[in-house]
């Protein structure tokens, strides 16, 4: 989750750059990084969609392709606006469109991570229940083994102690 909220963070801040740059090869860069950020950020949420099966991280995964979809088509257009040097349109879209999606990618993301972070709570606190049901069993059972050898070592000692009949 913490790459995926980096790779769209990246993105956003290459995309940023590039309405303030005015050298070619810088702008280049930034949109090569856009594209690259992209088929990491892609590989990504695949690798979420593995990982979060439960009902609850399920619906915010789709939620979340669903932004991702209108996110990646309003971002095409911006690379578009950009390579055409129509900056001020590619700002108005920047503003308008891509950056109220990246609030809800973040949003979502940010949910993930809630919902992950509770589960792992969730399952420390079974672990943690188990953990305390079996020492209490353990020490059960060893207070009774104990309780036994003694009873039986006091039985032994009792019949040395008792006059052989020969």
């Amino acid at each position: 989750l913490d790459d995926t909220s980096n790779h769209l963070n990246s993105i956003a801040l290459s995309m940023r750059n590039t309405l303030f740059l005015r050298d070619e090869s810088e702008i280049r860069k930034e949109i090569d990084n856009i594209t690259g950020t992209n088929l990491q950020l892609l590989d990504n949420l695949r690798q979420l969609h593995q990982l979060f099966n439960n009902a609850e991280d399920v619906g915010l995964l789709k939620k979340l392709d669903i932004i991702d979809s209108a996110y990646r088509v309003n971002q095409d257009d911006f690379v578009a606006l950009v390579r055409q040097n129509r900056m001020g349109e590619a700002r108005n879209l920047l503003l308008v469109e891509l950056h109220p999606y990246q609030q809800q990618y973040f949003a979502l993301l940010n949910s993930l991570k809630h919902h992950q972070r509770q589960r792992v709570l969730q399952e420390s606190a079974a672990v943690s229940n188990t953990f305390l049901h079996v020492r209490g069993w353990t020490f059960s059972l060893t207070l009774a083994s104990d309780w036994k050898s003694t009873r039986l070592n006091s039985s032994h000692s009792q019949q040395s102690r008792m006059p052989s009949s020969a």
